[in-house]
């Protein structure tokens, strides 16, 4: 038995803070459970917004790759690793802001 792997889309800007967030399972078919992420995007974002970059991690990350003409594919243990770098070196400057005061 395949057990459905997980489905996450977050939405960062260049800043890094989180604008957007699905998580789901993918049932079997990460294609389908990825344009319906897709899908509520643009019906959430304003008109004057443009997606200038996308990626696909995971399970099923060469597939929608190639389905969706994504820019990039990552592999998922270095996608995790690469947004624990990055949080943990934005969380380390917000509390060192924070004793400053």
């Amino acid at each position: 038995m395949r057990v459905p792997q997980p489905r996450n889309a977050p939405l960062l800007p260049k800043n890094g803070d989180l604008l957007y967030s699905f998580y789901s399972s993918n049932n079997g078919n990460p294609l389908k459970t990825a344009i319906s992420s897709i899908q509520e995007i643009y019906r959430l974002m304003p008109k004057d917004v443009t997606i200038r970059r996308a990626c696909s991690t995971g399970y099923g990350e060469a597939l929608l790759k190639s389905a969706l003409l994504l820019d990039d594919g990552e592999v998922e243990t270095i996608a995790h690793y690469t947004a624990a770098a990055f949080l943990t070196l934005r969380w380390t400057v917000s509390w060192i802001s924070a004793v400053r005061i």
